[in-house]
């Protein structure tokens, strides 16, 4: 759910392998930039599936942290675009069509 006043996103499980899955997205302003807080907590129904795949998706969300740790931030000097939140803002407000992102 896009929570845009919150500068936040919350992910809603809905059907699958998971009993739960909570995914929660925070956007905060920091200096010319935003600073991104991705929360992740989920349990597979099947304790044979969470064995097998518990491991791989517990290295693929470090691997998504780590790319999000290590962009280079050069590209927030002079010429600022809008950051994930305010061009998610303004989709939904209209203002902006999703398909140009901003």
């Amino acid at each position: 759910m896009l929570k845009p006043d919150e500068n936040a996103i919350d992910v809603k499980y809905i059907d699958g392998p998971f009993k739960y899955l909570s995914n929660v997205w925070r956007f905060e302003p920091d200096g010319a930039g935003c600073a991104v807080r991705f929360f992740i907590d989920y349990e597979f129904k099947s304790r044979i599936l969470g064995a097998l795949m518990g491991t791989m998706f517990d290295r693929a969300f470090r691997m998504f942290a780590e790319a999000f740790e290590s962009a280079p931030t050069s590209s927030m000097v002079s010429h600022r675009r809008p950051n994930l939140a305010e061009r998610l803002q303004a989709q939904a407000s209209g203002r902006v069509s999703p398909s140009r992102g901003g």
